[in-house]
C-alpha cells in the first residue's frame, strides 16, 4: 500500500501526448486514488525545450510572438490549462512560471499573479493550484554551467 504522501506528478514532458496521459492515469487503476496527479505545464524554457508542448492547449502557436508580460495572456494559459487538467483528470495543476532574466520582485509578484488567476479558475472544480516560482540558481550551478569544477565541503 502506498503512502497517503505519495505523489505522483503528471508531467508535460517532451515525450507526453495529451493523448498518451490519459491511458496512462487510467492504467493505476485504484492506486491513482491514493496519488496526487500533477499537471505542470512546463512554461521553464518554452523557446528551446518543447517538445510535445504544442500539443497541449495551453501552448499554442502565439507563444512566440505573444507579449508574455501581459496578465491577459497568461489568463488564458491558466483557462486552458483547467481545462486540460480536467480532462485528463488531475488533482492539482502547478501554475504557469517562466524562469526570469531577473529574479526580482516584479517577477515573483507575476508569479503569485499567475497562481491567484489559476486558482480563481479552479474555484469549486476538484483540482487545486500549486504556485510556481524559481529561484536564481546556486555559485554551484553557475559554475558547472560555465563548466568549471568547484569543490564543495
Amino acid at each position: 500500500m502506498l503512502s497517503a504522501n505519495f505523489a505522483a506528478s503528471c508531467s508535460v514532458l517532451s515525450n507526453d501526448k495529451p493523448e498518451e496521459v490519459a491511458p496512462r492515469l487510467a492504467d493505476l487503476g485504484k492506486r491513482r486514488d491514493h496519488l496526487e496527479v500533477v499537471l505542470d505545464p512546463q512554461f521553464y524554457k518554452p523557446k528551446s525545450d518543447r517538445g510535445s508542448l504544442p500539443d497541449w492547449a495551453h501552448l499554442d502557436g502565439d507563444f512566440d510572438t505573444a507579449d508574455l508580460g501581459n496578465m491577459k495572456w497568461w489568463g488564458d494559459r491558466c483557462r486552458r490549462l483547467v481545462e486540460q487538467g480536467e480532462r485528463i483528470g488531475v488533482t492539482a495543476i502547478a501554475s504557469p512560471a517562466a524562469i526570469p532574466r531577473a529574479f526580482d520582485t516584479a517577477y515573483y509578484n507575476w508569479a503569485v499573479e499567475c497562481a491567484e488567476t489559476l486558482q480563481a479558475l479552479l474555484d469549486g472544480r476538484k483540482a487545486s493550484a500549486l504556485i510556481t516560482a524559481f529561484s536564481p540558481p546556486t555559485r554551484a550551478c553557475k559554475a558547472r554551467n560555465r563548466g568549471e569544477k568547484l569543490l564543495l565541503f
